[in-house]
């Protein structure tokens, strides 16, 4: 714990400047030390599907239908044939 009453964690080859930052969603950062190509583009994508959904419905959110034709929509927008979309948000 800190002077300020905050827990600070720590790891091994962490600096103290390191360890007072909270890690976490919308932190700032990417929390992958080396990603590769692959997962920098799903952080990528993650974050901008993310922010359009939070640009589109607000602190309401979507409901799971908005949330499918959304999803839809934005990966045809990314490319996808509709059938591909379908595809896709059906199999989760």
């Amino acid at each position: 714990m800190n002077q300020d009453g905050k827990v600070e964690m720590q790891t091994a080859g962490q600096s103290s400047a390191d360890a007072e930052h909270v890690h976490g969603p919308g932190c700032g950062h990417s929390h992958f030390e080396d990603p590769s190509p692959d997962m920098a583009q799903l952080e990528a994508n993650l974050v901008e599907v993310a922010h359009a959904l939070q640009a589109q419905f607000g602190d309401q959110g979507p409901t799971a239908e908005q949330e499918k034709e959304f999803m839809r929509e934005w990966l045809i927008g990314k490319g996808r044939t509709p059938e591909e979309a379908d595809a896709i948000i059906n199999s989760q």
